[in-house]
């Protein structure tokens, strides 16, 4: 079967393919298309930018992004973890990832920018060197989690567990330190 690609093309919702499994898109822009519950499954997405879409519940089993700026999209119930890893990059800049899960996927050095990450499942991920820059972690699970130098300096809501997470290096803002204080029950006042 050959091979189905596109590159260097800008889909917006009235010429967006009917297939999108098994597909390569390279340099392509996704504008705000609708493509929740659609099937990505074994597709690539190189380079791709995607802005103001919807990839609500899509499959995304065996899927490779590589590369790939997400902005001011909805991306709820994605299963990360399902993805082709090896090559996995990407940046989420006012996204909104809620229930999301990222269990045991290498994150080092990604960036959710004012993002939504409620109820999303970091277990067992490697976030060495993470950005959550003003994004909200309400209900987020981290548990076995490296965490080591990730910036929570703006994040939200967030509750890490340091005995159970390394956080060496992590940095924390004197308004949110009661995100790590909050298995022991304790309150921080603040200056």
């Amino acid at each position: 079967m050959e091979e189905r690609s596109y590159i260097d093309q800008v889909f917006q919702p009235h010429n967006l393919p009917t297939i999108l499994r098994d597909v390569v898109f390279e340099d392509c822009r996704f504008e705000n298309v609708d493509l929740s519950g659609a099937d990505l499954g074994q597709s690539k997405f190189i380079d791709c930018t995607f802005q103001g879409s919807s990839l609500n519940n899509a499959q995304i089993v065996q899927t490779h992004f590589r590369d790939v700026r997400f902005v001011d999209c909805s991306m709820m119930g994605l299963r990360f973890d399902y993805i082709r890893t090896n090559l996995f990059s990407a940046s989420f800049t006012r996204c909104k990832l809620d229930h999301s899960s990222f269990v045991d996927m290498n994150l080092k050095s990604f960036r959710w920018i004012d993002c939504s990450l409620k109820q999303v499942l970091f277990n067992g991920a490697d976030l060495t060197d993470a950005d959550f820059s003003g994004t909200d972690l309400q209900g987020a699970v981290f548990e076995s989690t490296i965490l080591k130098g990730a910036d929570f300096r703006t994040a939200l809501h967030f509750h890490i567990d340091p005995t159970e997470n390394k956080i060496s290096g992590a940095r924390f803002a004197s308004n949110n330190v009661q995100g790590l204080l909050h298995r022991w029950k304790l309150r921080w006042d603040g200056e």
